[in-house]
């Protein structure tokens, strides 16, 4: 087999833990050749993606790069929304963009996967979608961290913006709402939920935490701001949004306790708040996570019921 690319499909520059991983473990290609195999011949059915546990089963073992617009439209229903409503987006430019929004989307615009070999010419198309749903939905506007979820979405769809706009809007609305709002309500209780299902269920790393002074929210807000872009690795990350768009919310809660379920032993050891932070910083990098097959797996075993979630998020429900 030929040496692994040091630049992976997306575009981006593999670190040296991923290419040892690669080269260490052969049998992930043969796993991948296998999963594409399956999905062509599931796509040369009549009506590949209606929705079934045949489906979901597949998603959950990740969808190939070819398939994932695809895939993502379908599953989230923005397919049928573009048609619904085929201008919807073109004429989002007819409106007047307000200045202060338009100058933080231009300064992020450079920000954003800087070091992404493909990225340059999605630049123009990244401000026109954030710009788009600025206008479109005012109560978020824009918030940092969107640029990374719309930049992700735009790499996958081939610089497809008006595929872009609406699958940024199904994760933005629906799937994490109030979470990029002024107040991030959603997001404040959502990582109050995660708080006290860590509480639950490892009381003794909770513990561990409070002790080194670094609370959940400080550690969890840019997860759960670019929902994993930017913390997991590209294709783990690409993996958990699979699952999102399928799934739903619920994945938000099992990928964040799979996270520290992962991380316990480590952060038991850490003697410092430094090397707390650093840890977390350093997830990318760590063969637990660049293992998206695995982690995915782990992610999936972990029993979480919404009805828990809800019930948690109603208990939460007064943060402002």
């Amino acid at each position: 087999m030929a040496q692994a690319s040091e630049i992976d499909e997306y575009g981006f520059k593999r670190c040296q833990e991923e290419m040892r991983f690669i080269e260490e473990n052969k049998d992930f290609f043969t796993k991948l050749t296998k999963q594409l195999m399956a999905w062509e011949a599931l796509n040369n059915r009549t009506n590949p993606f209606f929705k079934s546990t045949m489906l979901k089963n597949f998603i959950r073992k990740g969808v190939p790069l070819n398939l994932r617009k695809q895939v993502w439209l379908k599953m989230s229903g923005s397919q049928r929304l573009i048609q619904l409503h085929p201008n919807l987006y073109e004429d989002l430019f007819r409106n007047q963009f307000q200045k202060e929004i338009v100058d933080s989307i231009k300064i992020d615009i450079p920000r954003t996967f800087p070091d992404n070999i493909y990225f340059d010419k999605y630049k123009v198309s990244l401000y026109n979608v954030l710009s788009a749903f600025a206008s479109h939905n005012p109560i978020v506007s824009y918030c940092q961290g969107l640029n990374y979820i719309a930049g992700m979405i735009l790499i996958v769809c081939a610089g497809d913006e008006e595929a872009t706009f609406w699958l940024l809007k199904h994760l933005v609305e629906i799937v994490s709402p109030e979470y990029h709002t002024k107040t991030m309500k959603g997001l404040k209780r959502d990582i109050e939920v995660v708080t006290e299902l860590i509480k639950i269920r490892l009381p003794v790393v909770n513990e561990k935490m409070n002790e080194l002074g670094l609370p959940w929210i400080v550690i969890m807000t840019k997860w759960f701001i670019c929902l994993f872009a930017e913390v997991l690795p590209i294709e783990t990350s690409l993996r958990v949004w699979d699952a999102l768009f399928s799934e739903g919310y619920k994945i938000i809660f099992r990928t964040s306790l799979a996270i520290v379920l992962i991380l316990k032993d480590d952060i038991m050891k850490v003697e410092d708040i430094n090397e707390l932070a650093e840890l977390f910083r350093n997830i990318s990098k760590d063969v637990r996570f660049i293992n998206s097959h695995e982690f995915m797996k782990f992610v999936f075993s972990l029993k979480l019921k919404r009805r828990e979630i809800q019930v948690l998020r109603r208990n939460y429900s007064s943060i402002n």
